[in-house]
């Protein structure tokens, strides 16, 4: 199990490897074969948004939330970030907005889902929330991530005068 999903991150976040379909081959053997094991339904979710097919991941993603425990573990906060990109992407700002707060209560040392919050926000267009999730992100040491959303901050004009 463990070195399965070992490969399957190894693969996804290396796109100089260009093996995401290895990587859904892998998951979606694993789960035929694990059919309780909410995880493996839950990376293949992410495995099939990262692939732009909403359908595979929206029903991926409910397999595996439905299996979760009451009490997800913190380090299932990936799972909530990745269903509120796949909403944002849909333009569901206020249903990913939900999953961009859970993965941020379920962990709050996470500097993507603070970076896809801040995003979440700034769609939102709520100037205040997007300024001190920004003030929050710069505070957990992730300067490529800081930078990155005060273009994102920039772009959108949110904080210039009228």
């Amino acid at each position: 199990r463990e070195m399965r999903f070992e490969l399957v991150g190894i693969y996804t976040n290396n796109d100089s490897l260009n093996r995401q379909p290895r990587a859904l081959d892998l998951m979606n053997e694993y789960v035929g074969l694990n059919p309780d094991d909410y995880e493996g339904y839950l990376l293949l979710a992410n495995l099939y948004r990262r692939k732009s097919d909403a359908a595979d991941a929206h029903d991926y993603f409910a397999r595996g939330f439905n299996k979760m425990p009451a009490k997800p573990p913190a380090r299932m906060s990936w799972a909530y970030n990745s269903l509120g990109l796949l909403l944002l992407s849909e333009g569901n700002h206020e249903e990913a907005l939900a999953n961009q707060l859970k993965a941020m209560e379920l962990n709050p040392a996470d500097a993507n889902a603070q970076y896809n919050l801040a995003l979440t926000y700034l769609k939102l267009k709520r100037k205040d929330e997007v300024n001190a999730a920004r003030e929050k992100l710069s505070r957990m040491g992730s300067p490529e991530l800081v930078s990155a959303l005060d273009e994102q901050i920039q772009r959108s004009r949110i904080n210039e005068k009228k």
